[in-house]
């Protein structure tokens, strides 16, 4: 994850006639910096919130490699706060599943290495393959 001092520096904007609302969305929304601030916050509220859990349960094999999957896929798509805070709920370590264990495991693989095995998947289930 990342702080908020971590993140670029906007330009200042101008507040006209006590507008600051307006201004503050155009600052948090320019660079999805709302999208990191959002995820930041619900980390941090969740950990708040569940600090005296500690013994979480070791998760079940299939949701270890379906949040491998989903982790995957969050990170393709540059959804780095969804992932943190993926991570911190499952309570289970989160050192990425190499895709090729992935696709081991579940007897399937994509011609594009790149792509995260949910899109070959999904083609796979609607018939696009």
């Amino acid at each position: 994850g990342g702080s908020l001092g971590e993140m670029e520096r906007t330009p200042s904007v101008e507040v006209e006639g006590g507008d600051l609302k307006q201004a503050l969305q155009v600052v948090l929304t320019s660079g999805d910096k709302m999208g990191k601030i959002r995820g930041m916050l619900y980390k941090e509220l969740y950990n708040a919130v569940n600090a005296e859990r500690t013994n979480i349960p070791n998760p079940p094999e299939q949701n270890v490699l379906l949040n491998a999957l989903i982790l995957d896929y969050l990170h393709f798509n540059g959804y780095q706060a969804s992932a943190d805070v993926l991570t911190q709920e499952t309570g289970q370590p989160m050192g990425d599943i190499p895709r090729t264990v992935q696709a081991s495991e579940l007897h399937f693989n994509t011609e594009d290495p790149e792509l995260p095995l949910l899109y070959g998947i999904l083609a796979f289930l609607r018939g696009d393959t």
